[in-house]
């Protein structure tokens, strides 16, 4: 079915060729007959900057701020965080000789798990990103 709408399209294409250079060819036929033949013709030339056109459209605008005020949203989270994770650090730290082992090896893994936590939220804040700028 694919093929076929493909093939339709091609012969299509391929009429409209043929169709454009017959008319070109009629009309260039015609001007030959012409007296007043002007040999000096300018036909302008535009050259269209795209990538400039997007990035600077008003939508282009708004999805920049939106992404720049995430990465701002998420850096003040992480910096919070890691302030939060410091400060648990230093207090394992000042706790490890007056806390018991069992004590202070549940407060070492409770920290550590919060650091995995910490972790894993940044990988998916970062791909969370990266999908929006791939867009």
């Amino acid at each position: 079915m694919n093929l076929y709408k493909e093939n339709k399209l091609y012969k299509l294409l391929k009429f409209i060729c043929v169709y454009v250079f017959f008319i070109n060819f009629a009309l260039a036929q015609e001007d030959a007959g012409k007296e007043n033949i002007q040999t000096n013709d300018v036909f302008p030339i535009a050259v269209v900057n795209m990538q400039a056109i997007v990035g600077e459209s008003l939508a282009a605008v708004k999805v920049k701020e939106f992404i720049e005020a995430k990465k701002s949203e998420f850096s003040a989270e992480l910096q919070k965080e890691e302030q939060e994770l410091k400060a648990m650090q230093e207090e394992l730290g000042s706790q490890r000789s007056i806390l018991p082992p069992d004590e202070f090896r549940e407060l070492e893994g409770n920290f550590r798990k919060r650091v995995e936590s910490l972790q894993k939220m940044v990988a998916e804040k970062n791909q969370l990103l990266e999908t929006i700028l791939s867009k």
